[in-house]
C-alpha cells in the first residue's frame, strides 16, 4: 500500500470505465509502483483539509503512511509492513510487528546491556 499527497490531473470516460490521473511531488519508491501495476485495489482521495484525520485514522489501524520526511521509526515500520507483506505466514500484521521488534530490542539488549 502507498499513500502520498496528490493531484487529480484528469478524468477521461471511456466506453466501460473511466480513466482518472494523478500527479504528486513526493517520492514514491517506483519498485512499489511497478509491483502494484495494474493491479486493482481501492483509492480514498480527499482535500487538505481532512489531511491529519486521515493520516491518524489510518495509523490507528496499523497501516504503514509513506509520507515525505518520514521519521526513522515510521520509515521502520514501512519496511517491515513491506516483508510482512510478502510472507507466506498467517498472521496479522500487528502480532507481525510486534514480534519483530522484540526481536530487535532485544538483539541490542543482549549485545549492548546484558551484564
Amino acid at each position: 500500500m502507498i499513500i502520498f499527497q496528490a493531484k487529480l490531473t484528469g478524468v477521461k470516460r471511456m466506453k466501460t470505465r473511466l480513466k482518472i490521473s494523478f500527479s504528486t511531488a513526493d517520492a514514491i519508491d517506483e519498485l512499489v509502483l511497478l509491483q502494484l501495476r495494474n493491479t486493482e485495489g481501492w483509492l480514498a482521495f480527499n482535500e487538505d483539509k481532512f489531511k491529519e484525520q486521515v493520516e491518524k485514522a489510518m495509523e490507528a489501524r496499523s497501516i504503514a503512511v509513506s509520507t515525505k520526511g518520514k521519521s526513522k521509526s515510521q520509515t521502520l515500520r514501512g519496511i517491515l509492513w513491506s516483508v510482512w507483506n510478502t510472507l507466506d505466514e498467517d498472521i496479522t500484521f500487528e502480532k507481525y510487528y510486534e514480534r519483530e521488534m522484540s526481536k530487535i530490542n532485544s538483539h541490542y539488549y543482549n549485545k549492548y546491556l546484558k551484564k
